[in-house]
């Protein structure tokens, strides 16, 4: 599968995002694709909505992942909003933001699931779920919506031990 991920860090200072490209090196690992695209004034001018669109369809992700900080998350829901218009991948987001406003983020309607806490195995497992057409509702770190409107969290796996 192919994923696509977008961390929105506009107006900000220019960094990298250690997560995304380490989630994204976890994936082609294991033989899936992925493409990091970081939105910073500072790297290359800002896409308004039909260059931001154009990169998505371009892209051609079977998964489209928003890693947001809180003060960036005005902007993440635009771009998931201008993503919903371009593509029918799944949108999720992770990030800090996902992780201390989780609910709100489902609400926001925007995004069909939410990851929480460290998501290195978290992606992979997603990822393998989606492409053999097995159910992702059990899966740790995810959240979701149900169809009654009320939103599912579910527990976190332990973190890696590290020697």
């Amino acid at each position: 599968m192919k994923v696509l991920f977008i961390y929105p860090n506009a107006g900000s200072q220019t960094g990298f995002n250690y997560g995304v490209a380490h989630m994204a090196g976890v994936l082609k690992a294991a033989g899936h694709q992925a493409a990091c695209w970081q939105l910073c004034e500072d790297i290359a001018p800002l896409p308004d909505r039909d260059a931001f669109i154009a990169g998505i369809r371009a892209a051609a992700a079977d998964v489209v992942g928003f890693s947001v900080v809180t003060p960036q998350w005005p902007y993440a829901r635009q771009l998931a909003a201008w993503a919903r218009q371009a593509t029918a991948a799944p949108l999720i987001c992770g990030g800090i933001h996902a992780g201390v406003a989780g609910e709100e983020v489902l609400a926001s309607g925007l995004f069909d699931a939410i990851m929480v806490g460290e998501c290195d195995e978290a992606i992979l497992d997603y990822v393998q779920r989606l492409g053999s057409g097995r159910s992702t509702e059990d899966m740790p770190n995810l959240g979701t919506r149900r169809p009654d409107g009320s939103v599912r969290i579910n527990p976190v796996r332990p973190l890696p031990e590290l020697r």
